[in-house]
């Protein structure tokens, strides 16, 4: 899990993901992906490994370089969804190569309105969900 600072672009939120958190996770330039907008998610798929019908085809496709892929999302829906959470400053990704799976979590904050940031120890073998690392935190 990472945790990145939202961008803004013409003053909407801004999520920009490149390299690292892409390439080693099997996103390569050109693939296409599907974005869906969950209750405390947005969920990033790889097309062609979730059956997404490909007509329509996904607008959503990686950018950048072979050596520099870019998945670049901003907009009005983006900035509703986290005013949405009241989060408007960090956000956490989780990549996983096996689902070719992107999720993307507002991160909360805590009662002195400063942004929750969570612990970085990661568990062998796994990803951290959120919500574990939140509960962890918050019963010490």
């Amino acid at each position: 899990m990472k945790t990145l600072k939202i961008g803004k672009n013409k003053g909407l939120a801004r999520i920009w993901l490149e390299r690292k958190i892409l390439s080693e996770n099997g996103w390569r330039k050109g693939q296409r992906f599907a974005v869906h907008v969950l209750n405390d998610e947005i969920l990033l798929t790889v097309d062609s490994l979730h059956n997404v019908p490909s007509d329509p085809p996904s607008r959503h496709r990686v950018s950048g370089s072979d050596e520099r892929p870019v998945i670049d999302l901003n907009g009005q829906w983006l900035q509703d969804f986290f005013d949405r959470h009241k989060t408007p400053t960090h956000y956490t990704v989780d990549a996983t190569q096996v689902d070719g799976m992107i999720i993307i979590r507002p991160v909360l904050k805590t009662a002195d309105d400063q942004p929750f940031l969570p612990v970085t120890k990661r568990r062998p073998q796994s990803m951290r969900r959120f919500d574990d690392v939140f509960e962890e935190v918050r019963h010490g």
